[in-house]
């Protein structure tokens, strides 16, 4: 959107992200000073004299500017950035912290992938009036070592959200569960209970291709299949994915991803969205961002279908999966290891802020104790973008 790349445009950027240096590129590997798996930050080529030290952030994918920035990447260089400023602080004693970003030729964009600047600023240092001048490889290299070695205490990574990110269940526990049940003959599959009051209101909305985040092994994706719709299955697990692949065969697309990222999908893609008993597995920061996303890939009027537990629940799951401790409000670390999220209908209306049409509705569900399934108190709701 908005995109004014030449068409041989070359991204020195993205070189960077693969470590190629080349005359395309003459960012260096020494000038970086912080990468995960999708931003990267290193010192600026050039330098103000006042100033010196400035840093860059981008994503590692290719997005050429704001308009296309997905929300999930511009929190995660939000992040980056703040760690960075403090780190600046820290390290050049700086008496301020300016954030610049450019988008299009009139907003003065001269490279063609999305960048911000985290610029140190002093007291009279006549920004942005002093000249920019060459800054030397082996400068550089100094003063991104400078940074290197304190950001690390500045990361959320390092503290309250290296907790987060490590307490909701990683994909081997929903491998080992899935494998479990399927060596016992068992499956987790609820039937049509999830899907069936959502059939009509796809329909009636026209919707064709629907995205199911949370899949598991593949039941749902298969009987919407079957109802016509051309269905897109997204789960973290291999061993869910793998089975949902055997049911669904060539009429379902699947992907392993961790819905708690960046969903792997362009804007607009999708009529609808659904997941069932599956998005409430995260922390507050990560539930609003993978709402952001949801809404980010669903096309303008797209249906959010979802079944998500109630704050009612609760009581119901400790019975049988004792609680550890509560991570944050009603947001559990369960003895097993499985985390879970309990929703209230306030906390859920504030999550669906900007949303048309929200429909909110409390289902009981008696559970069935041969089957393996607990008595469930789940919201059920149906919104339009």
């Amino acid at each position: 959107m908005y995109n004014h790349a030449p068409k041989d445009y070359v991204c020195p950027f993205c070189l960077l992200v693969q470590s190629i240096e080349n005359e395309h590129n003459a960012i260096k590997q020494t000038d970086l000073v912080y990468q995960n798996d999708r931003v990267t930050a290193f010192i600026a080529l050039r330098k103000w004299p006042n100033n010196i030290g400035h840093v860059l952030i981008i994503p590692n994918e290719h997005f050429e500017n704001i308009y296309d920035l997905p929300i999930g990447v511009s929190t995660e260089i939000q992040k980056t950035a703040q760690a960075i400023a403090l780190t600046m602080k820290e390290v050049y004693s700086c008496d301020g912290i300016m954030i610049l970003q450019r988008n299009e030729p009139a907003g003065d964009q001269r490279a063609w992938h999305y960048h911000l600047h985290v610029i140190p600023r002093y007291e009279n240092d006549n920004w942005p009036f002093s000249q920019r001048l060459p800054f030397p490889a082996d400068e550089r290299a100094e003063y991104a070592q400078r940074l290197k070695a304190k950001i690390e205490a500045h990361l959320p990574s390092s503290n309250v959200e290296k907790m987060e990110s490590i307490r909701y269940a990683p994909a081997q526990h929903w491998d080992r569960k899935f494998s479990t049940l399927h060596q016992a003959g068992k499956d987790l599959d609820w039937g049509n209970q999830w899907i069936e009051p959502f059939i009509k209101p796809l329909h009636q909305a026209g919707c064709r291709t629907v995205l199911d985040l949370g899949c598991g092994t593949g039941n749902e994706v298969s009987n919407l299949s079957k109802a016509g719709f051309e269905m897109t299955g997204l789960d973290y697990s291999k061993v869910g994915v793998c089975s949902a692949l055997s049911k669904a065969g060539s009429k379902a697309a699947f992907v392993v991803a961790d819905m708690s990222y960046p969903l792997p999908f362009h804007r607009a893609s999708f009529d609808a969205v659904m997941s069932n008993v599956a998005a409430h597995m995260f922390s507050d920061r990560i539930t609003r961002t993978l709402f952001a996303e949801v809404r980010r890939v669903l096309r303008p009027q797209g249906l959010f279908l979802f079944h998500l537990n109630a704050l009612e629940d609760r009581p119901f799951r400790a019975w049988r999966k004792p609680e550890v401790c509560e991570i944050e409000k009603n947001y559990i670390l369960e003895q097993d290891g499985q985390t879970m999220h309990f929703f209230s209908e306030a906390y859920l209306l504030e999550l669906l802020t900007g949303w048309q049409d929200v429909n909110l509705e409390l289902v009981k569900l008696p559970g069935d104790m041969k089957m393996d399934y607990l008595p469930k108190r789940v919201w059920r709701g149906m919104v339009r973008r």
